[in-house]
């Protein structure tokens, strides 16, 4: 049975969740309206210009004019359990079939990149080895690629106290200077954007650094902060900036709680934790709130199997060494050596029974 959804409160913020999802993984991506919990999880079976047909767990299947998709709120699943749950809505729907994108091997689960990165480093991220390589381990003279020496930068340069002094004494171009000398001590920035934001012109400093002291120690919601530092950084740069950009300072002040956002290793990691989820050429702070939820279930992963991440940096740094090329053939090997195929990620069971 089919009805067409009209209501809604017009008021509301768009979400974008049906917008930053992925075209060619929309068919297996996951839903749930925002005020209608009762109805489950729901997915897209139908995708025209102006509407979506969706199917829900509840038996029923629903149209959604574009207007409402703010209602539609995506829900981030590992694969296997995304892949299950689909199955079981488009066999209710008429017509239904089972969904694209699951062809060829399965991207490395978490389980199976926890179980390489043990073969990597014996005791983990409390290797000598492991800090040696990412972490710079005291050294005097880091390399870029080891985060304690940004970290240490970060919190001297850009604490709230620090901050809060020089925006009171007008100390703009103290605050930029600060800010780039932090992303002169990491690799987490290309070197090209890193020149470009050293060489802001004068006249954007003002604007830079308040907008960097209200996403770095402001009060609003992550998202609104990350929206504001992005229109700030686009208007002195010229251009957008780089995901990795908009967030290396964040994560380098408050390296617990939020993260740089890597592109290359986040797109990866969501391919089995959140399929459907990609990234946008524009950082947005909505997308932003999707990938730390990802991430914090990474952390959680890790901390469960015994590992313990000194913060996210190290967390990330995880995604990247279990899920580059070299990492996910090796990954490949080892489940061809052992028969089977991409092991559940813990929490799996509920999930499915939900189907």
């Amino acid at each position: 049975m089919s009805e067409t959804a009209t209501q809604a409160d017009t008021s509301t913020p768009p979400s974008n969740d049906i917008e930053v999802t992925s075209p060619s993984a929309v068919s297996t991506a996951l839903f749930r309206h925002s005020r209608r919990e009762v109805w489950g999880l729901g997915t897209v079976v139908q995708a025209l210009d102006d509407r979506l047909r969706m199917q829900f767990q509840d038996g029923r299947t629903r149209t959604f004019k574009k207007g409402y998709y703010h209602l539609l709120d995506a829900v981030d699943r590992p694969l296997d359990v995304t892949l299950a749950i689909v199955t079981a809505l488009r066999n209710m729907a008429d017509g239904g079939s089972t969904p694209k994108g699951a062809g060829g091997r399965m991207p490395p689960s978490l389980e199976e990149q926890i179980a390489y990165f043990a073969e990597l480093f014996e005791d983990g991220f409390l290797s000598e080895s492991y800090a040696e390589q990412h972490r710079g381990d005291g050294r005097k003279r880091p390399l870029k690629r080891h985060r304690d020496a940004m970290v240490t930068a970060a919190a001297e340069g850009l604490g709230a106290k620090v901050l809060q002094r020089r925006l009171a004494a007008d100390e703009h171009t103290a605050v930029h200077a600060a800010a780039s000398s932090v992303l002169a001590l990491t690799d987490l920035v290309s070197a090209k954007e890193r020149k470009a934001f050293a060489e802001i012109d004068p006249s954007h400093h003002a604007a830079v650094a308040s907008s960097l002291h209200a996403l770095l120690h402001g009060k609003s919601k992550i998202a609104v902060r990350i929206d504001g530092y992005v229109a700030s950084l686009e208007r002195a740069l010229g251009e957008a900036p780089s995901w990795e950009l908009t967030t290396v300072l964040l994560g380098a002040v408050h390296p617990a709680t939020h993260l740089v956002m890597r592109t290359s290793p986040l797109t990866l990691q969501a391919a089995w934790m959140a399929p459907g989820l990609m990234l946008s050429g524009r950082p947005m702070g909505l997308l932003y709130e999707r990938f730390h939820a990802m991430t914090m279930r990474v952390d959680e992963a890790l901390r469960e199997a015994g590992h313990e991440p000194r913060d996210l940096l190290d967390v990330c740094d995880f995604m990247w060494m279990t899920l580059k090329p070299a990492a996910r053939e090796r990954i490949f090997e080892r489940r061809g050596a052992y028969g089977v195929g991409a092991p559940k990620v813990a929490g799996a069971k509920d999930d499915q029974a939900a189907a």
